[in-house]
């Protein structure tokens, strides 16, 4: 097990209080091993309208097309395909952050202009960060530094 973290640079104190107190509840949510969490609505209201709109909202026009494209497309065509170039969809993205193998620790301010999610990773090598990389971009902030 190892902690490592994500710094960005902090431009909204309001942002940075709602980042922290998902990652506070998001944790321990997981901690109750209630894989129903993802699916509960309760999620949303730590997000702002613009942090909202961010996240991918597909019709199931979209979601079928998508599908269909997957099962259709080479494997290395699906990355450079125009239709499956989306940002996560909220209940995707609160998947991978549920699954993934790693404990969000916390989220701190190190400076006046800088915070760090630190996490511990439970394997190595694991998956990817991507879905905490978003975490900290979604809120609006900016990614300066990783250990990872």
């Amino acid at each position: 097990m190892w902690n490592q973290f994500i710094q960005f640079t902090v431009n909204d104190h309001h942002q940075f209080v709602r980042l922290q107190q998902f990652v506070k509840d998001f944790q321990a949510a997981r901690e109750l091993g209630n894989d129903t969490t993802v699916d509960d609505p309760k999620w949303l209201n730590y997000f702002d309208q613009s942090a909202i709109k961010r996240f991918w909202w597909p019709t199931d026009e979209e979601v079928k097309q998508v599908n269909q494209l997957l099962k259709s497309l080479p494997s290395e065509e699906r990355r450079a395909h125009p239709t499956l170039q989306n940002p996560w969809d909220f209940a995707s993205w609160l998947d991978a952050l549920y699954h993934a193998e790693h404990k969000l620790l916390n989220v701190e301010l190190e400076d006046d202009i800088h915070g760090r999610l630190t996490f511990e990773t439970w394997s190595w090598p694991y998956g990817n960060v991507d879905a905490l990389r978003w975490h900290v971009e979604i809120f609006g902030f900016t990614i300066t530094k990783e250990d990872i």
